[in-house]
């Protein structure tokens, strides 16, 4: 018999907190391994004069889609600062890989970080190590990337100073607190080592034109232009979840109060059956990309603080995020059309939507950046990135 999905999600919470707790243990005892694989990598303490600077590898071994997308403003950064260099970005999942094309990836690696994956975490080391990397990045301190970062041939390291990881570096700099926010953070990293205004880079997506045409078309196909298409996500991790009823009040409120005619699509994880409206349509995506492309031509996204909503962000549709257990200075949205609920029983139906209709229609806005670029070479051209492999996870 299959479980319910309320035990099924009890369930991955609670391996989540095994999983956070298994970290903090992993993390005391990383000290000396570090030093050790540190010593034996082709490291200098002298920084590399930024001219340079050949090959740059950035490490981050997370497989969540929301801070997958957080880092698209660093690496909009090292382009900026570095624009001859090729980069290698080392990440936890393949999906990332397709997720990020069009940002100037040159080599997209999956760590393959894991227990059960030893053998190909190893075997993935050994090739990377053939490489003499100038620089190695380790923008978001974690004993994963830790360990990757200290492995690597790179004559720079670079990242935050950190008790527990600072072994795996050679230069371990200031953590400010300039940047508040998650996606951030990791922009005062290169303004401490190379001649580089500190300023915020853009945290969009770049669609193909194929895949903006794909996106329009299906929106064109659901409702004419005098109709408003939104879109919503149930699903969240923990105590960031919104109940059933607290999602009916909320949908209904805003139908009852929309200017225009509107058609509701509930946007479904891997794990769900069905929608739980039956009056509202709903969609299984499998692709990351070609979810962007159809929320960018919606009116607007409504999401608790998870992955679908830093996507749908990330291609500058409005939105607005329920932010119940989250701070959103941290983690919330970084485009301007965008509002927060916080407290989901004061819910303002009508100022929600002069936020997202503030700039029109979706198919009126302002153009988003998605600039004809070639498609750099990337190891992850085969596989389109799938939600299921993503989970939807912030």
């Amino acid at each position: 018999m299959w479980m319910s999905k309320e035990t099924h999600l009890r369930l991955k919470n609670r391996l989540r907190q095994f999983d956070k707790q298994r970290k903090k243990v992993m993390s005391r005892w990383l000290g000396l391994p570090l030093a050790v694989l540190n010593h034996f990598s082709s490291t200098e303490k002298t920084l590399v004069k930024p001219e340079e600077i050949q090959r740059i590898v950035i490490v981050r071994n997370n497989a969540r889609v929301g801070n997958t997308l957080f880092l698209i403003p660093f690496l909009n950064q090292v382009k900026q600062a570095y624009p001859h260099a090729e980069i290698t970005l080392v990440g936890s999942a393949k999906w990332q890989g397709a997720l990020l094309q069009e940002l100037g990836i040159n080599h997209f690696v999956v760590s393959h970080f894991g227990f059960r994956s030893l053998l190909k975490l190893l075997l993935t080391i050994i090739r990377l190590r053939k490489t003499s990397f100038d620089i190695c990045f380790m923008p978001c301190g974690s004993a994963q990337d830790a360990l990757i970062c200290s492995a690597l041939n790179a004559r720079n390291k670079i990242g935050f100073d950190h008790e527990r990881y600072h072994k795996a570096l050679t230069h371990a700099l200031n953590n400010t607190s300039f940047y508040r926010h998650a996606a951030l953070r990791s922009l005062t990293l290169i303004p401490q080592i190379t001649p580089l205004s500190l300023a915020k880079t853009c945290h969009q997506l770049r669609l193909s034109e194929q895949e903006l045409a794909q996106g329009k078309a299906a929106r064109q196909a659901l409702a004419d232009e005098q109709t408003l298409v939104m879109a919503y996500f149930r699903e969240a991790r923990g105590a960031k979840q919104l109940s059933d009823d607290m999602w009916h009040q909320a949908l209904q409120a805003l139908s009852e109060t929309s200017p225009k005619p509107v058609v509701w699509i509930e946007i479904l994880g891997p794990d769900a059956k069905q929608g739980f409206d039956p009056n509202h349509l709903s969609c299984h995506c499998s692709d990351l990309r070609e979810l962007a492309g159809l929320l960018r031509h919606f009116d607007g996204f409504i999401s608790c603080d998870t992955g679908p909503l830093h996507l749908a962000d990330a291609v500058n549709t409005p939105c607005v995020g329920l932010f119940t257990h989250t701070d959103p200075t941290v983690y919330g949205m970084l485009g301007d059309n965008v509002q927060y609920i916080t407290n989901p029983n004061n819910f303002n139906a009508k100022q929600i939507w002069q936020t997202l209709l503030a700039n029109g229609p979706s198919s009126q806005r302002g153009t988003l950046r998605l600039e004809r670029i070639k498609r750099a070479k990337t190891t992850s051209r085969d596989k389109s990135p799938s939600v299921e492999d993503a989970h939807l996870a912030l």
